[in-house]
């Protein structure tokens, strides 16, 4: 995806850049820094992948120089990471956010943004690893959102974000929400799935002796703006592979007008 379309999601990360224009060559470890700052913020208006590359070039030789406190560049390494996330380079995003944990352990954003890229790269024994850090912090109180963001990604001309709970939300215990834009129109969405256990839906099906009296009703479920259908029903709980894998078959399909469910999420 092209920097620009993203400008306003990044630009929030990005650190004043500086009036200066110093050599790119310069021995000064601080001019290096400048430098390397300024290439950032033409990243953002330039699209320029090389010069995102000579940034980060220009940060990993400060990195390697002993002595060298690299929480002095704690906003550079991540503007590095963030950028080379939205161009689609989620190896190299994952070495910069990486590099930002050691510096910043409890970042639970930047552990966040290991699983994305985690599983981007179909490294689950990672991906995993670093959800546990987060459902970790949020348990000793340093997250400070109902949710977060353990994977974007693509299919077709969809764009798709995938939202986890740290614990169930609303009646309907939603457990993970996806929301659908088209590539072009990130700030509008097209549908939303979820997963969830209805209690209402439990306590039914246990009452009529459909369910044992410890089963759960689990429900994947979609949404736009003509209503909501039911994608599957099942006392097992899917794994977040298999509801990616539902979401994707059913973004393949031409829905008719949606009909409403009995119950609303």
């Amino acid at each position: 995806m092209a920097l620009r379309s993203l400008k306003l999601a990044v630009i929030l990360l990005l650190f004043t850049s500086t009036a200066l224009v110093i050599p790119a060559f310069a021995d000064d470890a601080e001019s290096q820094l400048q430098t390397a700052k300024k290439l950032l913020d033409e990243v953002i208006a330039s699209d320029d992948r090389q010069k995102l590359d000579q940034a980060a070039t220009i940060l990993e030789a400060q990195l390697q120089k002993p002595g060298f406190d690299p929480s002095t560049i704690t906003v550079q390494i991540q503007n590095t990471a963030q950028s080379y996330q939205i161009i689609d380079q989620p190896k190299q995003s994952l070495d910069w956010w990486q590099k930002l944990i050691k510096v910043e352990p409890d970042n639970w954003r930047a552990w966040a943004k290991v699983v994305q890229c985690a599983q981007a790269l179909n490294d689950l024994k990672e991906r995993d690893m670093a959800r546990d850090k987060v459902l970790d912090l949020n348990k000793l109180g340093k997250v400070d959102q109902k949710m977060f963001c353990r994977e974007q990604f693509s299919s077709g001309d969809k764009k798709i974000m995938a939202f986890e709970f740290f614990k169930p939300d609303t009646e309907f215990g939603i457990e993970f929400a996806l929301h659908v834009s088209t590539k072009n129109t990130l700030d509008s969405q097209l549908r939303r799935y979820t997963l969830g256990e209805s209690t209402t839906d439990t306590q039914v099906a246990r009452e009529l002796k459909e369910i044992g009296p410890n089963d759960h009703m689990y429900s994947v479920d979609g949404f736009d703006k003509r209503g909501q259908w039911l994608l599957t029903m099942t006392t097992k709980k899917p794994t977040y592979e298999e509801l990616r894998a539902m979401v994707i078959t059913d973004l393949d399909k031409q829905r008719p007008d949606s009909q409403p469910e009995n119950h609303t999420k």
